[in-house]
Formats: structure tokens, sequence, C-alpha cells
């Protein structure tokens, strides 16, 4: 079903009963009734402009879909990329990130006494290898960014992101096991003796 230019409008006038059917199935890609219909509306275009140049297109309908389809997912790319650059810069953004967790109050610290804590403090800091030492110096003694931390280590940020974030899931699993072993051996009761 070769079409030649003097056909073009003849095609793009029937292939509009595809429309809502693409659009639909647009919507499932971008979760979006009014970018599905924009991708749509670029995939016609983009025959219209096709078929105008003297180019054939055998089969339009299939022509239709893949162009819908593949702006459409071009679409939900920049969008997720703009979601992730909202931010001025990484040090926002991991500040943004870090600040974000829902607060949940931990009853514990009115359990347990304070040189207890001390005593699992030093047992899992010691546990930490000298970098990982280093950084957490850095990082909850001095507080500073991550931005700062890889200039002081001379690493690239994503390199202090990726080494903070398997730092910081090391010590919740450090202090999740400091506090299973001090209620499996009777914590508060061996302080009393």
């Amino acid at each position: 079903m070769s079409e030649k230019i003097n056909d073009a409008d003849r095609i793009i006038k029937a292939c509009r009963k595809y429309r809502k059917p693409l659009i639909d199935y647009c919507t499932k890609y971008v979760n979006n009734f009014e970018d599905a219909e924009d991708c749509v509306s670029f995939a016609f275009e983009k025959l219209t402009e096709y078929l105008k140049e003297g180019r054939s297109v055998e089969y339009p309908k299939a022509w239709l879909y893949k162009v819908a389809i593949n702006e459409a997912i071009r679409v939900k790319r920049e969008r997720q990329m703009y979601q992730f650059n909202e931010y001025a810069d990484s040090a926002s953004k991991d500040s943004a990130i870090e600040n974000a967790c829902s607060y949940t109050p931990d009853y514990l610290d009115e359990l347990v006494k304070e040189d207890t804590i001390a005593r699992c403090a030093l047992g899992i800091i010691s546990s930490l290898s000298e970098e990982e030492r280093e950084f957490y110096m850095l990082y909850y003694r001095s507080g500073k960014t991550l931005k700062e931390i890889a200039d002081i280590l001379g690493i690239n940020h994503y390199a202090a992101r990726k080494r903070h974030q398997r730092l910081k899931a090391k010590l919740n699993n450090l202090i999740k096991d400091a506090e299973k072993n001090y209620y499996q051996e009777g914590g508060a009761d061996n302080e009393k003796r």
C-alpha cells in the first residue's frame, strides 16, 4: 500500500481514526493525557512532513505508533531528568535527600543509659575500616558536606555520595546488631549488676 506525495492528504485523513487509540496507548507511557496527546500530534506532524517530502509509507498506522511511542519514551525520560535536576547543585540535592526521611521517634533513648550508648558507639566506630572512620569523622562529627569531603579526599562528588550511602547502610546494620545483642544479653539487667 505504498502512497505517493499526491496521496498525502488522503493518508493523513485516513489515519485520523488512530488518534484516540494512539493517545490511550501513549498515556500508558507518560501517565498524562496532555503529554500523550502531544506525542500523537508530534507523530501526525512527522507523518505529514514525511509524506510531503515525497516519501512513501507502506504501513501508516505502524509508522504512527512507532513515532508516537518513541516520542512518549523521550518525553518520559525528559520528565524524569527534569525531576532529577530540579536542584541548583548536587550538594543541595544531597541535603534534600538526607532530610527527606520521615521522623519516627525512637524511644530507645529513654530505655538505654548514656554509658551503654557510648560503649556501643565506640564498638561500632572501631569496627569501621580506616577509610570509613575518616569519612565518618568528616561527615558526622565535623559536619562537612559531601562536596567538601570529596575535595578533601580527592574524589569526585558521585564517589563521595556512594561512600556515604555504603557507610550509612553499614552503620545502620551495626546499630541494629548492637541493639539486638543488647536486648538478647539482657542489657538492662546486666547494667544493674
